[in-house]
């Protein structure tokens, strides 16, 4: 079965039409395939769940809004709450609706630019600007996947706890301002760019986890960025006297990216 959900924006809020029997407007229930066809908005006052083996699919439609915190393409906006809990066997996917013919930036965002609380946990987000962005309130992620996105995890003024997760071929894997967070058992490759702390963080940290193989830069810190970002534990690839890092060695006004017990091998991570 499946679910087309065309919404409307009305001064901040998108009310679905009809509710599905037995919700009320407080809680909102996704299951099975839903077809996004322009930029859906769950209400500061409402919870979004979204059950395991659902598909929420986004349509083509090229949103004219593109000014940050929005992005171009369809959204998934998420003004209150969203537990989105997928399983091992029955993963969550948020793709785009031409998904055998999709590429990067083939949809806009899970966006939660005001939420209050967002969950994740086996979930696969694929071809989107920016796959998952989060501004605001609790965000945790685990055994989560980002494939094929421009971005795939952006964050700012809120500090996430990333663990179990993958990030593969992405333009940028994690870039985050103003945050701190946490990653620890993640894998970090094949992306453009890894990590990008752009400015604004006092704790950033990376730990047992595989960064390599990233095309310019495993970790980067921005223009801005003066404070540490610890490293430690970590895989870097066969050559482990090159981290791929741009930090204080490349401009002095720069933190570090202080790299502690590098490790030799490999952790062996559960990728699903």
């Amino acid at each position: 079965m499946k679910i087309i959900l065309v919404f409307a924006l009305f001064a901040g809020a998108c009310i679905r039409r009809p509710l599905p029997e037995g919700q009320s407007p407080q809680t909102i229930i996704w299951e099975k395939e839903i077809i996004l066809e322009r930029d859906t908005i769950i209400p500061a006052n409402a919870t979004l769940i979204i059950k395991p083996g659902t598909v929420v699919l986004f349509g083509a439609y090229q949103d004219p809004r593109v000014s940050h915190p929005a992005f171009p393409g369809v959204e998934l906006i998420v003004k209150g709450k969203i537990i989105a809990r997928g399983t091992k066997a029955r993963p969550i996917i948020f793709t785009s609706v031409n998904r055998s013919l999709a590429r990067m930036n083939s949809w806009g965002a899970v966006n939660l630019p005001d939420a209050t609380s967002g969950e994740f946990a086996y979930c696969r987000f694929e071809f989107a600007a920016t796959a998952l962005h989060c501004q605001s309130g609790t965000l945790k992620l685990a055994n989560c996947s980002f494939f094929y996105n421009e971005i795939g995890l952006r964050f700012s003024n809120t500090d996430p706890d990333v663990t179990d997760s993958f990030f593969y071929n992405n333009g940028t894997a994690i870039q985050y301002h103003d945050a701190s967070p946490r990653i620890v058992s993640s894998e970090i490759s094949r992306n453009r760019v890894g990590v990008f702390c752009r400015f604004g963080s006092k704790n950033s940290k990376i730990a047992f986890s595989n960064i390599f193989n990233n095309l310019e830069y495993n970790i980067k810190l921005g223009e801005e960025q003066a404070d540490d970002f610890l490293a430690p534990e970590n895989y870097w690839g066969e050559n482990d006297n090159f981290f791929a890092l741009y930090d204080r060695q490349m401009a002095s006004y720069l933190g570090r990216v202080i790299v502690t017990s590098p490790r030799k091998e490999k952790y062996l991570l559960d990728e699903d």
